[in-house]
């Protein structure tokens, strides 16, 4: 009798357990399906990755393709270059030895030319020029005389009258290069009054103040060659340089005007 009552309490826990078995296993089931779904879903961006993927290693593959071809048009170029580089040097270096041939041919005959005429010819042909005025080739032809034949037997005369054409071109600073050049070298020199004279009207027309150097060698001149006619000229020349006297008040007379003497060329026979 006891164990019929308990029958329906046994019963009752025996359902209420299958019951909650039950839910304990629809919610694994959903649980697994949404697992699976999950899993799927995976799946599904794995692939879509692995497509993107394979299309971007399609697109790395096709500029690698690309960089190649690059390089490659590249080097073509670089070759190009270095083969016109390589041409254009050799007719440079061609040209270059076209005009250094010429020249060396044009100084040949230049020299050939020069070393053909007589120092006389030279000299007279170079006279001839300083004579119609014509400062630039008498210039040059006095210092080609001077330059082949330093001690020719002409020097002296060459070197005095390259500062005349050097004068004539109011190339002052070489004019007295060429006067002092022939006061240092030839000191004992038939033309040494005429040379100093010349040398210091030409210090007097340089820009920097010579003054004093021109007097000096203007006073040596009648005081070592006194008889010479530059003596007279270069008195008459320091005469000019001395400071004028101050004006006096109008109340004391003037004195009278002294006349100017005019600084005449140098002598003819100095030459």
């Amino acid at each position: 009798m006891n164990k019929l009552r308990f029958l329906p309490c046994a019963a009752a826990l025996f359902c209420g357990g299958c019951l909650a078995t039950d839910q304990h296993i629809r919610d694994l089931q959903y649980q697994l399906n949404s697992f699976n779904a999950s899993i799927q879903q995976m799946q599904k961006n794995q692939a879509e990755i692995n497509s993107k993927m394979d299309e971007l290693s399609r697109s790395l593959q096709a500029h690698s393709e690309n960089l190649k071809d690059f390089d490659a048009q590249i080097t073509r170029l670089g070759t190009k270059i270095d083969d016109l580089d390589s041409l254009v040097s050799a007719r440079m270096q061609a040209l270059g030895q076209t005009i250094t041939k010429q020249q060396q041919e044009e100084q040949e005959q230049r020299r050939a030319s020069e070393a053909a005429m007589l120092p006389s010819k030279i000299f007279s042909e170079s006279s001839s020029h300083l004579l119609k005025k014509n400062y630039a080739m008498a210039a040059q032809g006095f210092r080609l005389y001077l330059d082949k034949f330093p001690n020719g037997a002409l020097a002296e005369n060459a070197y005095y009258n390259l500062g005349e054409a050097y004068g004539g071109l109011e190339q002052w600073q070489e004019a007295a290069v060429s006067y002092a050049t022939l006061l240092s070298k030839y000191k004992a020199s038939q033309f040494t009054p005429a040379a100093r004279l010349q040398y210091a009207q030409t210090l007097l027309k340089l820009p920097d103040d010579h003054k004093g150097e021109a007097v000096s060698y203007l006073k040596s001149i009648p005081k070592e060659y006194p008889s010479s006619p530059q003596a007279v000229l270069a008195q008459n020349l320091l005469k000019s340089l001395e400071p004028k006297p101050a004006k006096k008040t109008s109340g004391e007379p003037k004195a009278p005007a002294k006349k100017q003497v005019k600084t005449p060329a140098p002598a003819k026979d100095a030459k």
